[in-house]
């Protein structure tokens, strides 16, 4: 089986509506805290995989995320882990895969590596920045 990123992002929110259309609210890349340690409620990914040419013996496969902080502190107690099951017939097919991670306490500034993992392979990182708000300009 071979598989290569179509999408990896971090939003605001994933919503699933009744065709299953995915939206993606408010895609971004930058968290502004005015002090550190700071209190995300949600953070969101969403990712797209094509698949190609999978056998019976990856019909079932594992879904890993982890995210490091800049000083490459595993910020996950566990890492969030899921089972999926693929249609093998399909010689070619994208799977979409969302995960929320709730209540993240971010304790450093700088740079959080986010590492999607299927069946032990890396599907390419995702970075985001935790940086003080930028200072505000006075109105003349």
């Amino acid at each position: 089986m071979t598989l290569e990123k179509n999408l990896f992002v971090l939003c605001e929110n994933i919503i699933l509506d009744t065709n299953r259309k995915v939206t993606l609210v408010n895609i971004y890349d930058i968290i502004y805290a005015q002090s550190l340690p700071a209190f995300h409620g949600k953070l969101a990914f969403a990712a797209n995989i094509k698949i190609q040419n999978p056998t019976e013996a990856e019909k079932k496969f594992k879904i890993e995320l982890s995210i490091k902080s800049p000083s490459k502190k595993e910020m996950l107690t566990n890492p969030i882990a899921l089972e999926r099951n693929i249609d093998i017939t399909k010689k070619i097919q994208n799977i979409g895969i969302a995960i929320d991670v709730n209540g993240v306490m971010l304790s450093e500034y700088g740079t959080y590596e986010v590492n999607l993992r299927i069946n032990d392979t890396n599907i390419s990182p995702l970075y985001f920045e935790v940086t003080k708000p930028p200072k505000a300009i006075k109105a003349d």
